[in-house]
């Protein structure tokens, strides 16, 4: 089963090992196909930067090693959109909605608030038989679909 990781997840793992964020990308790391469009990838430098403007100490080295480690070693793999979808009303989260559209993905895994708005989660749903999941709904959804086996 293929799940698309948001940039919020995986940034939200990395500053807080042990939390929810980290847990859920463990799992989907873990146990499933890991898709990210080229767009997490200029998500995650965006979140660097602004990071830095504030004064937050992160490394964008640790980050980009993390990316390259796990890409290298085939456990998430960054693909392509091809920028036709237009459903969520920031444009950059249509990149995730994308990715698992085209490369036939049943879950997205983010923490993005314009992701998870009940009309979008319901239409992309819908449309295209995907679930948006925050983290907690995926570690839910994760541990029913395990038990239910």
């Amino acid at each position: 089963m293929k799940v698309v990781l948001d940039a919020n997840v995986f940034i939200a793992a990395l500053l807080k090992n042990g939390g929810t964020a980290f847990q859920a990308m463990s799992i989907a790391l873990r146990e499933y196909e890991v898709l990210v469009p080229e767009q997490f990838i200029r998500d995650l430098y965006s979140f660097l930067q602004q990071a830095k403007k504030k004064g937050v100490k992160t490394s964008p080295e640790d980050f980009l090693k993390e990316i390259a480690h796990l890409q290298d070693k085939g456990i998430i793999r960054v693909v392509k959109t091809c920028g036709s979808l237009s459903i969520s009303p920031h444009e950059a989260d249509n990149h995730y909605i994308e990715a698992a559209v085209e490369h036939q993905a049943s879950v997205i895994l983010s923490g993005d608030a314009d992701l998870n708005v009940r009309e979008v989660r319901e239409k992309v749903h819908e449309e295209y038989g995907i679930t948006i999941l925050p983290p907690h709904e995926f570690l839910e959804w994760h541990r029913t679909r395990h038990t239910s086996r």
